[in-house]
């Protein structure tokens, strides 16, 4: 799981995840059913999966021995 926890990852996810969010949210005031719903779900654990894999990356230490 560490691989996945990089800058490239967690932008990628944020990006995809904001485009997804926004799809289901317009989706979903159109009435097209369960669809908008669900699609805005992925969209926002796509979010929270991205700004955490941006912010650990982030975090991590180098060592200067």
């Amino acid at each position: 799981m560490n691989h996945l926890l990089n800058k490239n990852t967690g932008i990628g996810f944020l990006v995809l995840g904001l485009i997804i969010a926004i799809a289901g949210a317009y989706f979903w005031a159109s009435g097209y059913g369960v669809r908008g719903p669900v699609l805005l779900v992925v969209g926002v654990v796509m979010l929270a999966f991205g700004g955490y894999a941006f912010m650990a990356s982030s975090k991590k230490t180098t060592s200067t021995r």
